[in-house]
């Protein structure tokens, strides 16, 4: 809401304002809000649209359904609401997008039906935000092979940058369909692009019913020997990460 800074409650008007600490970046901040924006309120639909102030929300479960919850922000407010038994008995009706979400933005509509001249209070445009393009299958800055793409916030020197590597050129051969080791010839063999999944990821793909396309086993770079998938990756330690080990206890 004070667009990444950290300010102690009011409760007076005439209270001094003390200085904000800044917990986020003003580009981490905005491109937090800007997605939770874009959250559809339950059972969106054209006729419940009668503001163009936006509504920058979440909801929340608690574990064993204890507590539902749905937090945002709307003009110059913030609005929680909470729906729960005191005793902290659970009840499955406690959902937040089914339970508190609704009455949420029923308090919301409430408001904009009795100030109808709400509005969001006005902030500058972080100045080292930037729109680039993206391969959304990955996330990724787009190849010539990439099959859909879009545009997304980046933060230069902040927000991880690297090529996608999932959409990826096959050469095959014509006849057998088999991988083609170069050099081509182009009369006897053709390109197709084929996503190349880490196998945890494949793993999910085909656990939700949406298995995906085996790439063809490259036998080119491993002397006539079948390897399939994609190298290891190390992903821990990090690079550029200092960490620090705690001693013994014995």
């Amino acid at each position: 809401a004070n667009r990444g800074e950290l300010r102690p409650l009011r409760m007076q008007l005439n209270q001094a304002e003390s200085t904000p600490v800044r917990l986020l970046s003003e580009e981490a901040s905005f491109i937090t809000l800007d997605m939770l924006r874009q959250h559809r309120r339950p059972g969106d639909t054209l006729a419940q649209r009668s503001s163009s102030l936006p509504v920058y929300w979440k909801t929340g479960t608690s574990w064993g359904f204890r507590d539902a919850w749905s937090v945002g922000i709307f003009g110059p407010y913030v609005l929680v609401v909470w729906e729960g038994n005191f005793d902290g008995r659970g009840n499955n009706a406690l959902v937040g997008a089914e339970a508190a979400a609704p009455l949420f933005f029923n308090i919301i509509d409430s408001v904009n039906a009795s100030y109808p001249a709400l509005r969001e209070p006005k902030h500058p445009f972080p100045q080292r935000l930037r729109r680039v393009d993206i391969c959304l299958a990955s996330g990724d800055l787009p190849t010539p092979w990439c099959q859909q793409k879009g545009k997304t916030w980046f933060i230069p020197g902040k927000s991880p940058i690297k090529v996608d590597s999932v959409y990826r050129p096959v050469v095959l051969d014509i006849h057998s369909g088999e991988v083609v080791c170069p050099p081509y010839d182009a009369a006897q063999t053709r390109t197709e692009i084929f996503e190349f999944w880490p196998s945890d990821l494949a793993n999910v793909f085909a656990q939700a019913g949406l298995p995906k396309r085996a790439p063809p086993v490259n036998r080119c770079k491993d002397n006539g020997i079948a390897v399939g998938g994609n190298a290891p990756r190390i992903t821990s330690p990090l690079k550029n990460t200092t960490y620090t080990l705690r001693q013994s206890q014995q």
